[in-house]
């Protein structure tokens, strides 16, 4: 509930291609999950929000070619998933949130290391699978 009062701004300035007035509410979301984290350890719920949070800023960071920065969030948002997960081995959830986290930190290692430009394009392309299956 807490993150989206900073996340949804952030998603509606990222929307309208507003990405550097979008970065502060991302960055705040993410301070603010990581914080709730650390009161209430172990707690599944806090997890899934620390985990979208950290992957949203990530997909941000990527769209303004901050790619060192990308892959920082993708890195704390698999370590996320991975701490959720010896908590909960049967949570679905952070298990699909454990192989996206290692899909979107491939993704961009190959950005950093080629300097190559763009965005991370997972939601477009899970969107264009959407439709067509």
């Amino acid at each position: 509930m807490l993150l989206s009062a900073y996340k949804k701004p952030g998603d509606m300035l990222r929307n309208l291609h507003r990405l550097d007035e979008a970065e502060p509410f991302f960055l705040r979301a993410a301070e603010v999950t990581e914080s709730v984290a650390r009161a209430f350890p172990g707690n599944a719920s806090v997890a899934n929000d620390q985990f979208v949070s950290s992957m949203s800023f990530g997909e941000l960071l990527v769209a303004r070619d901050k790619y060192e920065g990308a892959l920082a969030r993708f890195e704390r948002a698999i370590q996320i998933a991975q701490q959720a997960l010896i908590a909960n081995p049967a949570d679905s959830t952070m298990k699909r949130h454990l192989f996206v986290g290692l899909l979107a930190r491939r993704h961009d290692e190959v950005r950093v290391e080629t300097g190559s430009g763009g965005t991370c394009g997972f939601r477009e392309r899970r969107s264009r699978s959407r439709r067509n299956g």
